[in-house]
């Protein structure tokens, strides 16, 4: 089949508008940082989420405070989901929260065979033995991923003027 250039030209800049769109979806603008304790109650969850401003940003917009898989807490502003009667945890390598292994069926505290993690400052069995030092942390460290949204741009960039110049 023939292709005209403008054909061609149109084909590519909807191939360029799906990268685009590709990479901008893969960066993730949500803010963690390491925190010594979570939330245990209702208010003082409430009373977190107003100091981190989750709010402010359309695709980070509820507080979670989870253990890492290394079990260090962080807060971070991020989209709930539902969990299915296991504790959440955040993933520090893909930066998102995760369905984890633990289950919070057991214990005073039984949760729900389905619960939004929003929730999971009810379920103590999903957090290590708060207060205790953290190792490997050395104070609050904060973590943006902002930064790295400079990649989303380079290859961007770079395609659309490796395609120009085709």
């Amino acid at each position: 089949m023939l292709y005209s250039k403008e054909g061609v030209l149109l084909r590519n800049k909807h191939i360029l508008i799906f990268i685009f769109f590709v990479l901008i979806r893969t960066v993730n603008p949500c803010k963690w940082n390491n925190v010594a304790t979570c939330p245990d109650t209702k208010d003082k969850w409430d009373m977190a989420a107003s100091r981190k401003n989750c709010l402010s940003s359309s695709n980070c917009s509820d507080y979670h405070c989870v253990p890492t898989e290394t079990k260090q807490l962080v807060e971070v502003c991020t989209k709930p989901f539902y969990l299915q009667g296991v504790c959440p945890y955040f993933d520090t390598f893909g930066e998102r929260l995760q369905m984890g292994t633990v289950s919070c069926r057991t214990g005073s505290e039984n949760c729900s065979a389905r619960y939004l993690s929003t929730s999971v400052y009810k379920y103590k069995v999903c957090f290590p033995i708060q207060g205790q030092p953290i190792s490997g942390t050395s104070g609050m460290h904060t973590h943006d991923t902002e930064n790295n949204s400079w990649v989303v741009y380079v290859v961007l960039i770079s395609t659309v003027f490796i395609h120009q110049n085709q």
